[in-house]
């Protein structure tokens, strides 16, 4: 299993610093929960809807419907090899 196991789909912004969202595929989407949970340091939570901090030292925004947006990661290699770590491949 790899991180294209959890996520079903990328986008990036436009500007000078890279920014990607992800969703998270819905058959994997409470695993993938606990697994971003747990890696996160919150600063501002709203009740179960919102999640805002770090996720091992990217700036993260966690939605409870799925979805996550990871703020200067630059390239999507940076992208992918930061998922790699965050969904290890079993």
């Amino acid at each position: 299993m790899s991180w294209e196991d959890y996520v079903g789909h990328i986008d990036d912004t436009c500007g000078q610093e890279k920014d990607f969202i992800l969703l998270l595929k819905q058959e994997r989407k409470e695993e993938a929960i606990g697994l971003i949970r747990g890696a996160m340091t919150v600063d501002r939570q709203i009740g179960n809807i919102m999640l805002q901090g770090s996720l091992r030292g990217v700036e993260a925004t966690f939605f409870c419907n799925g979805k996550l947006i990871l703020k200067g990661l630059g390239s999507r290699e940076n992208l992918e090899r930061f998922l790699g770590s965050l969904f290890p491949a079993s």
